[in-house]
């Protein structure tokens, strides 16, 4: 079968079973497609000892998927940590900055940008 690059990860909550339904779906001309659920186990693999991958996709498919993986993380309000990291640099920015205009007059008690003539 073709994978196409329209994808779509959903994510479904079913709170009162303690669990995440997640659903990969795939979009052609021909309809949609939902992946055949998995059963996610894990292996213990010791140094020197290779591991088939959980997914092998061909590129296109991948980045696809992979961006779908992306927006459904987002939806669920998930971060990367780098974004919370540069998000904290910003407000710091922001901050000093005021700092900054404040000590130079350039800045009204009420916080309204002023004149030196003001």
């Amino acid at each position: 079968m073709y994978l196409g690059k329209d994808w779509e990860v959903v994510v479904g909550h079913a709170d009162w079973m303690g669990r995440t339904d997640i659903y990969i779906i795939n979009r052609d001309n021909d309809g949609v497609y939902v992946a055949e659920p998995i059963d996610l186990v894990m292996k213990l693999v010791t140094e020197g000892e290779s591991a088939e991958p959980t997914l092998r996709l061909d590129s296109f498919a991948a980045r696809a998927l992979l961006q779908a993986l992306t927006n459904a993380i987002d939806k669920e309000g998930i971060k990367p940590p780098s974004e919370s990291y540069l998000k904290g640099e910003l407000d710091a920015t922001k901050y000093h900055l005021e700092d900054v205009r404040a000590v130079a007059g350039l800045v009204a008690p009420s916080g309204r940008l002023v004149s030196k003539k003001e």
